[in-house]
C-alpha cells in the first residue's frame, strides 16, 4: 500500500511541475525580461513588445493631470534610443515583488535605479492568457 501512495504522491507532482512548465514564465520573470531589461538596461523595442500586450498603456502623472501613452509611442521611443549609436548603456538594479496576484491577474512593484540612483516606483498590472503572462498597464512615481 505504501509503495502505491508513494508512486500516486510522484504522479500528482509529475503533473503539477508538467501544468507549471506550460504555463511560460512568472509575471517577474516577463517584467524582468521586458521591462528591466527590454526598456531599461537594452532599449530593446522587440523584447519589450514580447512582454507588453497590444493594449497595454502608461498613465503620467504630470503638470497637465494624468495623459496616456500607448505601447506604439513609448516602444518608438524605447527604439529611437537603442538606436544611438552615441548610447551608454546604464547600470540598471531593479527589486520585484509581487504586490498581489489571483488566478489570472498580478501587480508587480519595480524598484529601479539607474547607475546607482532610484529613478522609479513602478506598478505594472499583468494579465495571464493564452500567451503567457503580459504587462498591460503602468503607473509610476519619479524619484528626484
Amino acid at each position: 500500500m505504501r509503495l502505491l501512495t508513494t508512486s500516486f504522491a510522484a504522479a500528482i507532482v509529475a503533473v503539477a511541475a508538467f501544468a507549471m512548465a506550460a504555463e511560460g514564465p512568472d509575471p517577474l520573470a516577463v517584467v524582468r525580461a521586458a521591462y528591466v531589461d527590454g526598456v531599461h538596461r537594452n532599449a530593446d523595442a522587440d523584447a519589450m513588445r514580447a512582454g507588453f500586450h497590444d493594449s497595454f498603456r502608461m498613465y503620467v502623472n504630470g503638470d497637465e493631470g494624468v495623459t496616456v501613452v500607448t505601447l506604439d509611442e513609448w516602444a518608438e521611443r524605447v527604439a529611437k534610443a537603442g538606436a544611438d549609436p552615441q548610447r551608454v548603456t546604464p547600470d540598471i538594479a531593479a527589486e520585484l515583488e509581487i504586490v498581489a496576484q489571483s488566478g489570472d491577474a498580478a501587480v508587480v512593484r519595480v524598484e529601479l535605479r539607474r547607475d546607482g540612483k532610484h529613478v522609479f516606483t513602478d506598478f505594472l498590472s499583468l494579465y495571464r492568457s493564452a500567451d503567457g503572462w503580459k504587462i498591460v498597464a503602468k503607473i509610476y512615481q519619479r524619484h528626484p
